[in-house]
């Protein structure tokens, strides 16, 4: 065919246990493993997966392990390998031909949070607060990281991201991330098309739960010259400016 597909997976990590305050400790369920293996399998009947190989794949991911073992479940659905029980199963697969990266610009370690109103007003609508506020560096007096920060700080990873995919001839990326940090670089992907950037997080589809994923798919024909590209997250499907991105992110 004229065309190829490659594809770039923005994911926030699977479900984890908590701790006392219901905050996520580094390690997967054993049920989220599944889950995202599962949501492998199926990535070539999605709409964004058709035809897209997974020979030559990267991954960027965080310092923490959670955020690894996401990439290494979807893969192993996306490659066919044995279905994983537990996130130790992920260890013992061979993972030929793919990069793993890990960009501290995924962490959150650097972020100053309020953990004591994250901790009463729950995660959800603590990161509403802070898109609804996006350039508060304050809150109920104690400093924080605006989500602007976290935005302009973060949208880079796209650019670099596609950069690699392109130059380096990848076929599949996976971008595997936490909360807040999934949502402003998908949020990016969107803006990227857009004259006036996104300022609810209902234009992408929400916030990202864990395990959700968003696809940014480039087509590329052979024959015209041409390529395309789209944000595709479940049934919602949004333009996206691959020159833009690949240039001035």
């Amino acid at each position: 065919m004229d065309t190829r597909r490659r594809v770039l997976g923005i994911a926030r990590h699977g479900d984890t246990p908590k701790d006392e305050h219901g905050l996520s400790l580094d390690s997967l369920t054993d049920k989220s493993v599944q889950s995202m293996y599962i949501q492998g399998r199926m990535f070539d009947l999605t709409d964004a997966g058709r035809g897209v190989k997974s020979d030559r794949v990267f991954v960027l991911h965080s310092d923490k392990k959670r955020t690894v073992s996401t990439a290494r479940a979807r893969l192993a659905g996306i490659r066919g390998m044995p279905k994983p029980s537990v996130e130790s199963d992920l260890e013992e697969f061979n993972f030929d031909g793919t990069l793993f990266i890990c960009d501290d610009r995924l962490s959150y370690e650097s972020l100053k949070l309020n953990d004591s109103a994250m901790k009463k007003m729950g995660l959800p609508a603590y990161t509403d607060w802070m898109l609804a506020n996006r350039y508060a560096t304050e809150m109920e007096g104690k400093p924080v990281t605006s989500f602007q920060q976290i935005y302009d700080s973060r949208k880079p990873v796209l650019g670099d991201a596609v950069r690699r995919m392109i130059v380096a001839d990848h076929d599949l990326g996976i971008i595997s991330t936490h909360g807040v940090i999934s949502d402003a670089i998908a949020m990016a992907a969107v803006d990227s098309a857009r004259s006036t950037p996104v300022d609810r997080f209902e234009e992408i589809g929400g916030q990202f739960n864990k395990e959700d994923i968003a696809y940014l798919v480039i087509d590329s024909n052979a024959k015209s010259g041409r390529t395309s590209s789209k944000l595709v997250r479940g049934k919602i499907c949004l333009p996206v400016n691959l020159d833009k991105i690949s240039q001035e992110y």
